[in-house]
């Protein structure tokens, strides 16, 4: 090509890769700009669940069926009882299992119902064998209150703390209520 005709075609091609340039520039934060809004709606489409209810978190430990979950009155730990024997006590927030309470070992080992105390500081478990109350600071056990062969299916303290009533199934059902004092 002559002088006169490329001179002409380089520069419309300057021109060209000039624009692709500024194309290019505007793509790549058009594109950031989208990734930044995706990442604030999945944080919304969370939060929406979130306070529909719809967030899941799976407790891993628990061998068997669980029965039974509470809530601790300051809702930072969370209570299970299970088929495997034991009362589980987890972090609310990182789902971390923080301690694990054996009910009973025998064949009937089934942890039926876990309640809190309403100070947070004990928490009561029942089951087949037995019904027991952990202090929940120390992850120890704190008292034995029946062994009694029967099946035990609720727990529930009074508001203040003091007495700890349990629903019985044997032939008929009955209601037991323990005087604790204080927890």
């Amino acid at each position: 090509l002559s002088g006169s005709v490329a001179r002409p075609l380089v520069d419309s091609l300057e021109r060209v890769a000039s624009h692709v340039d500024d194309w290019t520039e505007a793509c790549a934060a058009e594109r950031g700009r989208l990734q930044s809004q995706l990442g604030q709606l999945r944080t919304a489409q969370h939060s929406i669940r979130t306070l529909l209810g719809e967030s899941r978190v799976l407790l891993k430990g628990h061998s068997k069926a669980v029965h039974s979950v509470d809530w601790s009155p300051d809702g930072k730990l969370l209570a299970t009882a299970g088929d495997d024997g034991t009362v589980r006590l987890w972090d609310a927030v990182s789902a971390v299992q923080i301690a694990q309470f054996r009910l009973h070992e025998s064949k009937h080992a089934c942890v039926s119902n876990v309640a809190f105390s309403p100070d947070g500081k004990l928490l009561a478990s029942c089951g087949f064998l037995s019904i027991k109350v952990w202090e929940v600071l120390s992850h120890s056990l704190a008292l034995t209150l029946s062994n009694k062969i029967v099946q035990r299916e609720s727990l529930a303290w009074r508001a203040d703390g003091q007495q700890l009533a349990c629903c019985e199934r044997s032939g008929a059902s009955s209601l037991s209520i323990w005087s604790l004092g204080p927890s």
